[in-house]
C-alpha cells in the first residue's frame, strides 16, 4: 500500500514537473514571439522614417558632434552633386560657400537647442549655388546625452527670384515714376512712401531721402501742414469726403480732383489724379498719385491771346521762314518771310498744298513721308536739321536749310518748318573755299621758297669750304650745312604733302639720314643705318627742332663714333604711347667720352640739342654703357602765335 501511494506522488511530481516545463516553454515562445514582433515592428518604423526622410525634397542630414555628416537623404545629394558614400563623414561645412558662417550656425545650435531660417548657400560640385534656409535642432540618445544635430534646409531658389523681381519691380517703378514731368509719388498698402519724383522735390521742397519709408500721412504734410488723408488714400481704403478737394470725379479706377494748397508761401491750384497699383496676380498693393499745378492755366486765357500775338510778332520779325501745315499738308499759318523768299502774295500761299514750294522731283517723297507718318508717326526729318532745295515763283531753284517738328493741339497733328535761304551763305562759302584754295596756294609757295632759299644757303656754305683750309672751320660749315639742310627738307616734305600743318616723320628722318651719309662720305656698307619710326605726323613747331637734333646727334655718330673706318651701326628709333614721344638715338661705336659733360660742354652740337629738347620741353639721357645712347622723351609742341 505504501508503494503504491509512493508512486502514486512520484507520478505526479512528475507530471506536475512536465507541466511546468511545458509552461515555462510556451511563456519562453511567447516572448520570443514578443520580441521578434518588436523587432519586425521596430524594422518597419525604420523603414517608414527613413521613406520620409528620402521623400523628403528638402536637404536633410545628421551632424555628430565632431562635425561630420552621419547621415543625409537623397535630396542632399541632389545640391551637392556628391553620392552618399563621398558625403558620409565628411564635414558637413565643406559644402557652403561660408564655411564658417555654417560652423557658427552649427555652434548655435548646441548653445540654443536650436536654429531657425538659418540663411546659408549650398554650392553644387559643378559650381551651381543654392540659397537655403537651415532649422536645425539637437538630438539625444536615450539617456539624454547630446549626440549631434538634426539639420534641414529649404530651398529659397524662387523666393530670392521674387525678392529680386519685387525689388526691381519696385525699381523700375521708382525709375518710371522718377522720369514722369508731373509731381509724382506712390505709397503701399501699408501707407507708407515708395516713390518721391523729383519734380515733387522741387514742388514741395521736400527730399525723397527725407520722406520715403514714411507712413501716417507723413505725405500729406508738405501740402496741408498736417497729417491727414489725401486723394490717394480714398483708392486704397478712405471712403469719406475729404474737405480739401473739389470737383472729384471718377474715370474708371483712376480718381481726379481739384484742391488750393500753400507751398512755400505761395498759393497754388493743383489737378491731382490717383489711381490704384496692381500685383502680377491683380491684388492691390498701393497706389500712385500725380499732381499738376494748373495754376497758370486757370487764368491763362487772356495771357494765351497775348502769347499769340507775341508769337505772331516774333515770327513775323525773324529773317527765316516759319510755316505750319496740317496733316493734310496744306499751309495754316505763315509768315513774311516765306512769302518773301518764295516770291507768293500771302493770298497765293494761304491753304495751298506746300508741295507747291517743291521742285516736281520731291513731292512724291513729301507726300509718301507724310502717309508714313500717319501710320506709324515716324518722320524721318523729324528733329532734323537738313539742307534741301525750294522751288520759288519764277520756277527758280534755290537751296535752302530747313528743321521740322510736329506737334497736337486737340487732338490734331501739325507740323512747323523753319526754313532759311542758303542763296547767300553759298555764295560765301563758295568765296571762302576759293580762299582757302589761294592760301593753301600761297602756303605751298612760301615752303617752296624757304626752302630754295635754305638751298642757296647751303650752298653758300659748301661753296665757302672750298676757299677755306682750316680743317676746323670746314667742318663748321658743314656742320652748318647740315643744319640748314635738315630744316630746308622740313619745308619740302610740307610742299609736297597733302597737310600743310604736319610731316610725316619716317619720311624726313629717311631722307635726313641718307643726306648726312652722303655729306659726310661713309663708304658704302661701313656704317648700317636702322631705322625704326612709327607712322607719326609731327607739326612744324615740333619737327624742325626734332630733326635738327637728329642730325647733331647723328654727325657726332659719323664724325667720332667709328675711327679708321671701323664698321658699325647707328639706330634711330621714334615712337609715342599717348601724348608722349620717344626718341633713341644709338650707336655702336667707340663711345661717348666719359670726361666729357654732354649737358655742360663747348661743344655747338651738344649745346644745340641741349637747347633744342629744352625747346621741345623735352627730357635728355645719355647711357654709356654700349656704345652711345640717348634717349629723349618729349610730347609735340604745340603753335604759338608770332609776336
Amino acid at each position: 500500500m505504501y508503494e503504491k501511494d509512493e508512486k502514486i506522488k512520484n507520478f505526479k511530481s512528475e507530471t506536475n514537473l512536465t507541466n511546468t516545463s511545458d509552461d515555462v516553454e510556451l511563456r519562453v515562445q511567447k516572448r520570443v514571439n514578443e520580441i521578434l514582433k518588436s523587432k519586425e515592428l521596430l524594422k518597419s518604423y525604420y523603414q517608414y522614417n527613413r521613406e520620409l526622410i528620402e521623400v523628403s525634397i528638402d536637404p536633410l542630414v545628421t551632424i555628430g558632434l565632431d562635425g561630420k555628416l552621419k547621415d543625409i537623404n537623397k535630396a542632399v545629394e541632389l545640391v551637392t552633386g556628391y553620392s552618399r558614400d563621398q558625403l558620409i563623414g565628411t564635414d558637413f561645412s565643406d559644402y557652403f560657400i561660408q564655411p564658417d558662417q555654417a560652423k557658427a550656425g552649427y555652434e548655435t545650435v548646441f548653445r540654443e537647442g536650436f536654429v531657425k531660417d538659418y540663411p546659408l548657400e549650398i554650392q553644387h560640385k559643378n559650381g551651381h549655388i543654392t540659397p537655403v534656409l537651415y532649422n536645425a535642432s539637437i538630438y539625444k540618445d536615450e539617456n539624454g546625452k547630446t549626440i549631434g544635430v538634426f539639420a534641414a534646409a529649404r530651398d529659397i531658389t524662387e523666393r530670392k527670384i521674387a525678392e529680386m523681381a519685387l525689388i526691381e519691380s519696385q525699381q523700375r517703378l521708382s525709375d518710371f515714376i522718377d522720369f514722369l514731368p508731373d509731381a509724382t509719388m506712390a505709397i503701399d498698402v501699408e501707407g507708407k512712401v515708395i516713390a518721391w519724383n523729383r519734380a515733387i522735390e522741387e514742388m514741395t521742397r521736400f527730399k525723397a531721402d527725407d520722406i520715403l519709408g514714411k507712413g501716417d500721412y507723413e505725405y500729406s504734410l508738405p501740402f496741408y501742414g498736417t497729417r491727414r488723408p489725401i486723394l490717394i488714400d480714398l483708392v486704397l481704403k478712405c471712403n469719406k469726403e475729404i474737405e480739401e478737394y473739389r470737383h472729384v470725379k471718377r474715370d474708371g479706377k483712376a480718381l481726379l480732383a481739384e484742391t488750393d494748397v500753400k507751398l512755400n508761401n505761395k498759393k497754388f491750384i493743383l489737378w491731382v489724379k490717383a489711381v490704384p497699383l496692381y500685383d502680377s496676380k491683380g491684388n492691390i498693393n498701393g497706389a500712385v498719385e500725380s499732381i499738376r499745378d494748373i495754376t497758370q492755366p486757370k487764368m491763362a486765357k487772356s495771357a494765351l491771346k497775348r502769347s499769340e500775338q507775341r508769337f505772331r510778332a516774333v515770327a513775323e520779325s525773324a529773317v527765316d521762314a516759319i510755316v505750319t501745315t496740317n496733316s493734310k499738308g496744306n499751309i495754316i499759318f505763315f509768315n513774311n518771310s516765306l512769302s518773301k523768299i518764295f516770291g507768293y502774295t500771302n493770298e497765293e500761299l494761304s491753304e495751298k498744298p506746300l508741295t507747291l514750294l517743291m521742285p516736281e522731283r520731291f513731292k512724291k517723297i513729301y507726300l509718301n513721308e507724310l502717309q508714313k507718318f500717319k501710320k506709324s508717326g515716324q518722320h524721318r526729318l523729324m528733329g532734323k536739321t537738313v539742307t534741301t532745295t525750294g522751288l520759288m515763283k519764277n520756277k527758280n531753284e534755290f537751296p535752302f536749310e530747313m528743321s521740322l517738328s510736329a506737334w497736337q493741339s486737340d487732338g490734331k497733328t501739325y507740323f512747323t518748318s523753319i526754313i532759311r535761304d542758303l542763296t547767300e551763305r553759298q555764295k560765301a562759302d563758295e568765296q571762302i573755299k576759293k580762299s582757302l584754295e589761294e592760301k593753301e596756294v600761297l602756303i605751298r609757295e612760301v615752303h617752296h621758297r624757304v626752302k630754295n632759299n635754305m638751298q642757296i644757303i647751303s650752298s653758300l656754305l659748301n661753296l665757302q669750304t672750298r676757299y677755306v683750309d682750316d680743317k676746323e672751320t670746314v667742318n663748321l660749315l658743314k656742320e652748318s650745312q647740315n643744319r640748314v639742310k635738315s630744316m630746308a627738307m622740313i619745308h619740302e616734305k610740307l610742299y609736297q604733302s597733302h597737310d600743310l600743318n604736319h610731316i610725316n616723320i619716317f619720311d624726313y628722318i629717311n631722307s635726313l639720314v641718307k643726306d648726312l651719309f652722303y655729306s659726310y662720305a661713309i663708304p658704302k656698307n661701313q656704317i648700317k643705318t636702322v631705322i625704326k619710326v612709327e607712322e607719326i605726323n609731327l607739326n612744324i613747331e615740333t619737327a624742325v627742332p626734332c630733326g635738327l637734333i637728329i642730325s647733331e646727334i647723328i654727325s657726332n655718330s659719323l664724325k667720332y663714333a667709328f675711327p679708321g673706318g671701323r664698321e658699325g651701326e647707328v639706330h634711330i628709333s621714334l615712337k609715342h604711347n599717348g601724348e608722349k614721344l620717344y626718341l633713341t638715338i644709338s650707336d655702336n661705336g667707340i663711345g661717348f667720352p666719359e670726361g666729357i659733360d654732354f649737358k655742360n660742354t663747348d661743344s655747338l652740337g651738344l649745346r644745340l640739342v641741349n637747347n633744342l629738347t629744352e625747346q621741345i620741353d623735352g627730357e635728355l639721357e645719355l647711357d654709356r654703357s654700349h656704345g652711345t645712347k640717348f634717349n629723349i622723351t618729349f610730347i609735340e609742341s604745340k603753335y604759338k602765335e608770332r609776336i
